[in-house]
């Protein structure tokens, strides 16, 4: 009987390297946030003041609770650093009902 070859070990390829965004950045001036018990739905569009209601939604970030709660930690500290390099932001004017 030939001998058995010893078994070989799994080779595990990198990740692949991260791709450039497919698409540009984009203006976000109005936002919605939904969520359910798995998953938090971020919702970010443009309103245009001369289409009074309309804003045109072009992303929806899907996410778990404990994402945005990291993602909330990290905004209010960017915007704690912002204030202390620019001084107090100004609220935007509210959004009728």
């Amino acid at each position: 009987m030939p001998p058995l070859d010893p078994p070989r070990a799994r080779t595990a390829l990198p990740p692949p390297a991260p791709q450039a965004a497919a698409e540009p950045a984009a203006y976000a001036n109005h936002f919605e946030v939904g969520f359910n018990a798995f998953e938090f739905l971020l919702d970010f569009a443009q309103a245009y003041e001369s289409a009074e209601g309309l804003a045109l939604a072009h992303t929806r970030i899907v996410t778990a609770p404990a994402y945005a709660k990291v993602f909330r930690a990290l905004l209010d500290r960017s915007i704690v650093e912002y204030e202390a390099a620019f001084g107090p932001i100004t609220p935007a004017p509210p959004e009728d009902p």
